[in-house]
């Protein structure tokens, strides 16, 4: 699981996709920044502040067409999100991916809870 808006996004619509259409989907965790060092990329929204302005002004316009909440998260980029990619691998691997990303996801874009801290992720699985 990446923690990124556009999947977050993205993710909100499957339900209904998959009622309307039968469509399965399977989601593949995946550090999506340590994914673009591998290959040697990064992130233009990371070095182009006009990019960073004209994605929050493309997110804010999905998110109200899919009356999405999103409140932007200031942990974004100040954690290693590691522990909540482990957590939706080990998730997936129980068969628990529902029940570990709809609220991680929710928690950190909806609320902008800080999930890389254990005692929040606990709280918000228990909750």
């Amino acid at each position: 699981m990446t923690l990124s808006p556009y999947t977050y996004l993205a993710r909100t619509q499957l339900d209904a996709i998959a009622a309307r259409t039968g469509a399965r989907f399977k989601m593949r965790p995946m550090h999506l920044l340590n994914l673009t060092k591998i290959v040697g990329n990064t992130p233009t929204t990371i070095l182009c502040k006009t990019k960073l302005k004209y994605a929050g002004q493309d997110l804010a316009r999905w998110y109200a067409r899919y009356q999405v909440p999103l409140k932007l998260n200031p942990h974004l980029m100040k954690s290693d999100h590691s522990l909540t990619l482990k957590g939706a691998l080990v998730a997936q691997e129980m068969s628990l991916e529902e029940q570990y990303n709809r609220p991680v996801f929710s928690a950190f874009w909806a609320d902008a809870v800080n999930v890389t801290d254990r005692g929040a992720l606990r709280i918000i699985q228990d909750g």
